[in-house]
């Protein structure tokens, strides 16, 4: 899911980097935050940085400075105001987590973020979480707040089925049930397939990603069966050395708050055709720029009932693949 690393780029770059960025002041901090809770991975990471504006220096030297785009002692919390418990955030690395930051206008080592442990927080539904950050600069506590989304599941396969159709010439859809609080939705599709070398006698799961629906309003998708064929002609390297077994698929759903939607919305009113080319000036933060927001995840996992197994071995696009 590539929300994080868009919104990171969209709100940093046209603000920091930007040599006409205009402030009434010849300096200013400006807190540059986000974060975005998900109950499918095992932490939680928040940035938190500041656009350290001066007429005097470029915006694109002041990015290269790590003490001009990092708090130094910063500290960052998340509150649960249902259960009114509080958690600190420790500072770490993303360098040391194994990721490393897309080399750029901003510095790139360190490259700083507060973690925690998902089991830690315990991520309920509906429950209602405020970000806090003291910047230890005695300037204003920074906060926002939002309510975690709701649960769902698909109405469509219904919830009784545990097999799926996906037999060419025909057309596929899937719904989902309406969640509370959510503005937007990712829906993918991952194909497991085990697949034995024949020369080398190994065996390899593999799983591949079928990207289906981005940024969707309407709670369902749909597609042409055939393109299901060709998504794996595409992916799948064509040897007769290759035996292959399609053992599911997994719906995937990821749904966003709807502070992501606004966002967006407003990122498309400002860069369209018509739009005004002004920097987009939404954030659900107390101050500065940023967004924070909660992502959903609803997995599910059925099998291909026998008639579509045996059509992916006469179907022109997949016959040669080796499925058994």
């Amino acid at each position: 899911m590539k929300w994080i690393q868009f919104v990171l780029v969209f709100v940093i770059g046209l603000s920091s980097c930007s040599e006409d960025f205009q402030l009434t002041e010849p300096y200013k901090d400006i807190p540059v935050v986000y974060g975005f809770l998900k109950n499918f991975d095992t932490a939680q990471y928040i940035r938190v940085e500041r656009l350290f504006v001066n007429e005097d220096i470029s915006a694109i030297e002041l990015a290269k400075n790590v003490d001009s785009i990092y708090y130094q002692n910063a500290v960052v919390k998340l509150n649960n105001l249902t259960t009114n418990k509080s958690y600190t955030l420790k500072k770490v690395n993303m360098i040391d987590e194994g990721y490393a930051r897309d080399s750029g206008n901003f510095a790139t080592r360190p490259n700083y973020m507060y973690k925690i442990l998902t089991s830690e927080l315990n991520l309920i539904n509906n429950h209602i979480f405020k970000l806090t950050i003291n910047r230890g600069d005695g300037k204003p506590e920074v906060s926002s707040t939002i309510t975690l989304l709701d649960s769902t599941s698909f109405s469509s396969p219904p919830k009784e089925d545990r097999e799926i159709t996906l037999l060419p010439n025909s057309f596929s859809s899937f719904a989902w049930r309406e969640i509370k609080n959510a503005g937007i939705y990712n829906f993918e599709l991952n194909v497991l397939i085990t697949e034995k070398n024949k020369v080398t006698n190994t065996i390899e799961n593999k799983v591949l990603n079928w990207k289906l629906g981005k940024d969707l309003i309407n709670r369902s998708v749909g597609f042409k069966n055939e393109e299901f064929y060709i998504f794996l002609k595409e992916n799948l390297e064509k040897d007769s050395k290759y035996e292959r077994i399609l053992k599911g698929v997994e719906l995937i759903l990821l749904s966003a708050g709807k502070e992501l939607k606004t966002f967006n919305d407003i990122r498309n009113a400002n860069t369209g055709i018509t739009a005004s080319q002004e920097i987009p000036r939404y954030t659900n933060l107390s101050e500065g720029f940023g967004l924070f927001t909660n992502v959903y995840q609803l997995k599910k996992f059925y099998t291909l009932d026998l008639l579509t197994l045996e059509a992916l071995t006469t179907n022109e696009h997949t016959s040669q693949l080796g499925f058994k």
